[in-house]
C-alpha cells in the first residue's frame, strides 16, 4: 500500500488536518521517509516502499514534485542546522527502541542542549498525559523533561 493511497481519504476530507500534518511536514520540510530500497540492508520487504513511492505521495497529495521536496529539505536543514541543530534551551529526548532515533540528536551539541535516551521507549512516548503513562522509564523521562523546562523558565 502506497502512502498516497493511504492519504486519499484524508485529502478528500477538508477537516483531516491531523491526518495530513505529518505527510505535509515530510514533503514541505523534513524529507523523512520510511523506505526499504532494493539492494540495501533493510530487513523488510525490499522494493515494496521506495523513495519514489513516498515522493509521489507529495505530488499527489500536495502538488509538490521531487525538486520542490529536495529544495524544501535543503532549506530546513540550513535553517535548523540539519544533523547539527543550533539553538539554546533545547532538550533532545530519544527512545532506545525508536526506529527514528537514528535521525535524533543523541550527543549533546552544546552546553544547554542536553540529550536523553529513554530505555524501552519509542518516539514521543513522553508526550502523552501523565495518567496514561505506565512505563516507569517513560514516567521518569516525562518528569525529567518537565523539571528541565521549569529550570529554564526560572532562569533570568
Amino acid at each position: 500500500v502506497r502512502s498516497a493511497d493511504l492519504l486519499a481519504p484524508a485529502v478528500a476530507d477538508d477537516d483531516a488536518t491531523d491526518a495530513l500534518s505529518w505527510p505535509w511536514q515530510t514533503c514541505a520540510e523534513f524529507g523523512y521517509y520510511q523506505t526499504c530500497e532494493v539492494g540495501t540492508r533493510c530487513p523488510f520487504a525490499q522494493g515494496y516502499v521506495t523513495l519514489a513511492d513516498e515522493i509521489s505521495m507529495c505530488a499527489e497529495a500536495f502538488g509538490l514534485g521531487a525538486d520542490v521536496v529536495e529544495d524544501n529539505v535543503a532549506f530546513s536543514n540550513l535553517a535548523y542546522g540539519g544533523d547539527a541543530p543550533r539553538g539554546a534551551r533545547i532538550l533532545f529526548p530519544n527512545g532506545d527502541v525508536d526506529p527514528w532515533s537514528g535521525l535524533g540528536v543523541v550527543d549533546s551539541p552544546a552546553p544547554g542542549e542536553p540529550t536523553m535516551m529513554v530505555r524501552g521507549a519509542s518516539h514521543h512516548a513522553w508526550t502523552h498525559p501523565a495518567d496514561e503513562i505506565s512505563q516507569p522509564t517513560v514516567a521518569a523521562a516525562k518528569k525529567h523533561i518537565q523539571e528541565q523546562v521549569m529550570a529554564w523558565l526560572a532562569e533570568d
